[in-house]
């Protein structure tokens, strides 16, 4: 009759408690993964003049926009600022 549901059609639409565990179980992997990147920029933010390798605002106008290297792993500005210790200040 028309209530009868066939085997394809049952497999098409999981019952209601499956699909709420799994919109769970996702909802709190994505809380998890912000959480944890929120929790990487407050210890950014906090530790920043000790995990700088460079002082963010010092200019060298010799080191002008040089390209990523092994001293400067993000380069420089066109001040001759670090820019990964300008990063981590910015945090």
């Amino acid at each position: 009759g028309e209530y009868q549901m066939s085997v394809a059609q049952a497999h098409l639409h999981p019952p209601l408690r499956s699909r709420l565990r799994l919109r769970l179980r996702n909802g709190r992997l994505a809380m998890l993964l912000g959480a944890s990147l929120l929790g990487l920029w407050l210890l950014l933010a906090v530790f920043a003049p000790w995990l700088a390798p460079y002082d963010p605002i010092y200019q060298n106008t010799e080191l002008r926009l040089m390209a990523p290297h092994l001293a400067h792993p993000f380069g420089t500005d066109n001040y001759g600022r670090d820019i990964l210790s300008r990063v981590i200040w910015a945090a």
